[in-house]
């Protein structure tokens, strides 16, 4: 759903970054869905990659907005957020601390998520002045 709406925002063209995005969320969410409390080292890394992957990911959408006034602001905060997921994620497993993956992955993507509603209303207006 995440895809076809910036397929739509991004009026009829696609963007392979943010499909990336996208099927890399889907995996993130296959991994907690599958493997609920289970911190052993195959998963977690895998987590662990995909997360600082979609961080990396999205700080290099932010970087190549075509014009610097579409306010990429929305897209770098999301991205430093989810750095800080991994952040938080290496700080747990290295203190050895119990904590849920689905709990970082929700506060992840409920960020990402308002980041991209507040990106899209500022090109709405952008393209309606």
């Amino acid at each position: 759903m995440l895809a076809l709406g910036i397929i739509r925002i991004g009026r009829q063209n696609i963007y392979g970054d943010w499909l990336f995005l996208a099927l890399i969320f889907i995996v993130l969410g296959n991994i907690v869905a599958l493997n609920h409390g289970a911190l052993n080292s195959a998963w977690f890394v895998a987590f662990w990659g995909g997360q600082f992957l979609s961080a990396i990911l999205r700080l290099w959408i932010a970087a190549l907005t075509e014009v610097k006034e579409e306010n990429p602001g929305w897209l770098t905060a999301t991205g430093l957020i989810g750095a800080f997921c991994v952040t938080w994620i290496s700080a747990g497993f290295l203190a050895g601390q119990e904590f849920d993956l689905d709990f970082v992955l929700s506060v992840d993507l409920l960020v990402f998520g308002i980041a991209v509603i507040g990106f899209g209303i500022y090109r709405r207006e952008t393209f309606t002045t």
